[in-house]
C-alpha cells in the first residue's frame, strides 16, 4: 500500500487487516487485496482489537529490546505525536491504547 496513512494488523490466526481513512479505501483495496480494508473513521482500531483478542498483546523480544523502543501510554501524548483523534469516548477525541516508537523512527500503535 503506497498511501501515506494506514495501520496494518496481522493476527496469529492469519487474519490481516489494513486500517485506512476514507481517502484510501479504494486505493488500499486495489494495492493490498490480501488485506481486509477497514475505514478507520467508521470502525475504531481499539474496538476491533478488543473484539478480536481474548488475552494480552505481547511484544516479541527478538524484534525489539527495551533499549530500542519508547513505550507511550498517555492518550494525549499519543494523539499529539501521531496527530490523530478518536471517537473512543464521547466529546473527548483521545485514543485509548499504547504507542511504541523505535530507533528506526517507526511508530506502532495498539
Amino acid at each position: 500500500f503506497t498511501g501515506s496513512a494506514g495501520i496494518s494488523i496481522i493476527s496469529q490466526s492469519g487474519e490481516s487487516c489494513l486500517f485506512v481513512d476514507g481517502r484510501y479505501t479504494i486505493q488500499a483495496s486495489e494495492e493490498a487485496p490480501e488485506f481486509k480494508i477497514i475505514d478507520i473513521t467508521q470502525n475504531s482500531l481499539i474496538e476491533w482489537i478488543n473484539n478480536k483478542i481474548n488475552g494480552n498483546i505481547g511484544l516479541c523480544p527478538e524484534l525489539h529490546t527495551m533499549k530500542e523502543i519508547l513505550l507511550i501510554s498517555d492518550p494525549l501524548i499519543i494523539c499529539w505525536i501521531l496527530n490523530i483523534r478518536s471517537s473512543d469516548m464521547q466529546y473527548t477525541p483521545i485514543v485509548f491504547g499504547y504507542l511504541i516508537l523505535t530507533k528506526e523512527n517507526e511508530a506502532h500503535i495498539f
